[in-house]
C-alpha cells in the first residue's frame, strides 16, 4: 500500500461503471472514444477503447490531450484497432487546435 504526500491512501481503483459514471457527471474531466463491431449483424461489441483527459498548457497557452486507458481486445489486436482509434483523436486534437 502506498499514501501521498498527505499520508492518505491512494491506491483507491474504480471499476469501470463507476469511471464512466464520473465522466459522464463530470465531461470535463475526460472522454472515452470505442471501437465496435457488429456481431451477426444484430449486436455491437466494444473491440477497443481509450480515455481522452485534458491538460492546459500555461507554457504553449494551448489545451492538450493525453491518451489514456488504451484496451484492445486481445482477439482483434495487431488488426488496425488503436490506429483506428489514435487517428480518430488526432483529427479531433487538429479540428480543435489541440496538441
Amino acid at each position: 500500500m502506498s499514501n501521498d504526500a498527505t499520508g492518505n491512501n491512494n491506491n483507491h481503483t474504480m471499476n469501470s461503471s463507476e469511471e464512466q459514471e464520473m465522466l459522464y457527471n463530470n465531461p470535463q474531466k475526460g472522454k472515452y472514444y470505442v471501437v465496435e463491431i457488429n456481431v451477426d449483424n444484430k449486436q455491437k461489441v466494444v473491440i477497443g477503447s481509450c480515455l481522452v483527459t485534458y491538460e492546459w498548457s500555461d507554457w504553449r497557452c494551448l489545451d492538450y490531450y493525453w491518451l489514456q486507458s488504451v484496451y484492445v481486445d486481445v482477439e482483434h489486436r495487431r488488426k488496425g484497432v488503436f490506429t483506428k482509434l489514435f487517428k480518430h483523436v488526432e483529427n479531433i486534437c487538429k479540428e480543435n487546435n489541440v496538441l
